[in-house]
Formats: C-alpha cells, sequence, structure tokens
C-alpha cells in the first residue's frame, strides 16, 4: 500500500501498524521500506518513525533503521537534531559512531549548518578514544 500510495495519511497508519512490530529486524526491515517513501520536511512523520527506530532494541538494527532514512530522505534541520538525539542514545559506540560519522557525511554534503558540528561533538561524548577521533576526523571536514 505505502508504493502505491506514498501519501502522508498512508505513511502515518504503516508507521502506526510498525510500531506493533515485536522482533527489532522486523521493525527495521518496516521502517527502511517507509524510509524509500518519507518526505524528509515532513516533522510529524519524521518524528513518528525516529520514535519507533529509537524503541528498536539491538544496536545494528537502529543503526540501520537511523541510516536508511538518513540515506533515503532529505531531513530538515530539526529532524536531523531528532536523529543526533536517538542516535546519541545508543549504547554501543561503534554504532553510535557509525550514524554520527553518515550524519557528518550528509552535512558535508550541503551547505554549513550553524551549530551542527558542535552537536555531533556532544553527541560523541563517551565513546571510546579512536571512535571519537574518528569523529573528529569527519567534523573538520565540516569547518
Amino acid at each position: 500500500q505505502v508504493g502505491a500510495t506514498p501519501e502522508p495519511a498512508v505513511l502515518r497508519a504503516a508507521l502506526q501498524s510498525a510500531g506493533k512490530l515485536q522482533g527489532d529486524f522486523e521493525r527495521r526491515e518496516t521502517l527502511g521500506a517507509l524510509a524509500q517513501r518519507l518526505d524528509g520536511g515532513d516533522a510529524e512523520l519524521v518524528q513518528a518513525y525516529l520514535q519507533l527506530a529509537g524503541g528498536i532494541q539491538g544496536a545494528f538494527e537502529k543503526r540501520e533503521a537511523l541510516v536508511a532514512l538518513l540515506d533515503r530522505s532529505r531531513l530538515a534541520p530539526a529532524g536531523l537534531q531528532q536523529l543526533i538525539a536517538t542516535a546519541e542514545g545508543m549504547d554501543a559506540g561503534f554504532e553510535r559512531l557509525q550514524v554520527l560519522l553518515r550524519v557528518a557525511d550528509k552535512l558535508a554534503e550541503a551547505p554549513p549548518v550553524p551549530g551542527f558540528a558542535e552537536r555531533l561533538r556532544r553527541a560523541g561524548r563517551g565513546l571510546g578514544e579512536f571512535e571519537r577521533g574518528q569523529l573528529e576526523r569527519a567534523l573538520d571536514r565540516l569547518g
């Protein structure tokens, strides 16, 4: 249905249904399919997506759901802020780093957004020394 009618009401209903899925893999796969149709400028849909992704327990599955949204939707600054906050709550350092590096890559492709480099730096607190170094190198490209 989402593929045939990617309208906001259908996407909203699909996101609500995805919230009833039990397994992390199933939820991640569903979110990935929805990310392909999501308009990253629709704050309500992005927020619903990120709430579902934030509820995924497995770090790999959560990372994949977040990266799917980053790769398939052009997120507004507010959506990027929410995505960074979702990644910041991840316990697994490697998985969190991968999301933060992907955000940095996306930011490097676009005009500079004030404050985002510092926001990514704060989201990287608590990472190991090696991971922090990787994040800092990625942030150097943002200026």
